[in-house]
């Protein structure tokens, strides 16, 4: 299992007080965190699981990229579990390899973490 919470990082010369403006915070990058979780994914075992939550109220562009990535992996893997692709990096890094990809978001706001999750099954 790999997890990964992408948005702000701790900081601890920063103090969040209710009603203030909120300061220069530090988030993930997708530059680095897409490049991660796809290492991550091509070393999970079968029945292993990668779980990334990404907040779109932190790093908007960064929840896509992680939102695409789970289309285009889920998208490798047909209904007869068979993986691996033709084009693309993802797609060659991952080449033989199947995937379950769901994601789960919180209800009432339309910021709120989403949790993506990519079951390996071949």
């Amino acid at each position: 299992m790999a997890v990964w919470n992408l948005g702000y990082l701790p900081n601890d010369k920063y103090e969040y007080k209710p009603g203030e403006e909120t300061g220069e915070r530090v988030t993930t990058e997708e530059s680095v965190s897409i490049p991660s979780i796809v290492q991550g994914l091509e070393c999970v075992r079968v029945n292993g699981v990668c779980l990334v939550t990404s907040y779109p109220a932190s790093n908007l562009k960064e929840h896509e990229k992680v939102l695409e990535l789970g289309e285009r992996v889920g998208r490798m893997t047909n209904r007869e579990g068979e993986g691996g692709g033709q084009d693309g990096d993802v797609e060659s890094r991952l080449e033989g390899k199947g995937f379950r990809v769901f994601r789960t978001k919180g209800v009432g706001r339309d910021d709120s973490p989403q949790l993506t999750s990519f079951t390996r099954i071949k």
